[in-house]
């Protein structure tokens, strides 16, 4: 994506770099994000612990499913693919979905319930 962005910079393209800076940013922060899992490609000391694997329960794989089925269909409704009389429908089982997961998520979070996640970082 660096690259992307100096050309976009370097031919002057209006507007482009607006996005692709961010995005080379959010690469970034991912990359750190997950620098626990890159660590032994670039050093030779082996992790001391396992790397923890988090798996979706069936709610989390429902919720996502549900949201990105809506989402979609909600776009192929404005692309004219799909009747406008299923936007609505499209857009509150969407919402619905999303917040029904993002709740859960957060339930499991605050009780100290989410299975997997531990922190490797210490």
């Amino acid at each position: 994506i660096l690259n992307i962005l100096v050309i976009t910079i370097s031919l002057s393209f209006t507007g482009t770099p607006l996005v692709v800076a961010p995005m080379l940013l959010a690469v970034t922060f991912l990359c750190c994000w997950d620098w626990h899992r890159f660590r032994p490609m670039f050093l030779e000391a082996p992790l001391t612990r396992p790397v923890p694997r988090h798996r979706l329960e069936n709610w989390e794989r429902v919720g996502f499913f549900a949201f990105a089925f809506s989402l979609m269909n909600f776009f192929g409704v404005t692309r004219s693919f799909i009747p406008s009389s299923l936007a609505a429908a499209f857009l509150v089982t969407g919402i619905l979905a999303g917040i029904a997961t993002l709740g859960r998520f957060l339930w499991l979070w605050r009780t100290g319930r989410l299975p997997g996640l531990i922190n490797t970082l210490d």
